[in-house]
């Protein structure tokens, strides 16, 4: 089949998230968005990891906040309580706005899967569970850089690479 498509004024989409091992990170909210699903509201949030071999990267999940399936609602709010408890939030039980949860530092537990694509299967990484910034210590798998990262994000850094 034939093609005649113009792509000249198409812009290249870039990924906003990385694969990186499984393993255990320490990480700040980068981005939170809501987002409308066929059974409700999702909020994507992406954790950008701020130390080690991997310090940069981006990695995403979403959270079926407001959910038709009760236990799939359950276990987002349940995680979305969590990460508030753990950035400090001045008030974990009520959230008003996503910007609360901006630069607020967690510990991301991630797993990496295979996913089956149409012609050939590649991997993601996945977030499976939070915990204390705090308890971070030597949890980064890979070696750590030996100059100091700062983990917290100004204002103006806070755009993601695809931001500009």
């Amino acid at each position: 089949m034939k093609l005649n498509l113009d792509l000249s004024k198409v812009e290249v989409r870039e990924s906003k998230t990385n694969v990186i091992p499984a393993g255990k990170y320490p990480a700040v909210i980068a981005e939170a968005e809501m987002l409308e699903t066929k059974s409700g509201h999702a909020l994507k949030l992406f954790f950008r990891v701020t130390e080690g071999e991997f310090a940069g990267s981006v990695v995403a999940n979403f959270m079926n906040v407001v959910n038709s399936n009760a236990d799939t609602m359950k276990y987002a709010l349940s995680d979305l309580k969590k990460i508030a408890t753990y950035i400090g939030h001045k008030n974990p039980n009520f959230i008003t706005d996503t910007d609360e949860l901006l630069n607020g530092r967690v510990g991301i537990v991630v797993a990496q899967r295979e996913v089956q694509g149409e012609k050939e299967n590649y991997k993601v990484s996945d977030i499976k569970g939070y915990f204390q910034y705090s308890e971070v210590g030597n949890a980064v798998p890979a070696a750590t850089t030996s100059a100091p990262v700062t983990t917290e994000v100004k204002k103006e850094e806070a755009k993601m690479p695809w931001q500009k």
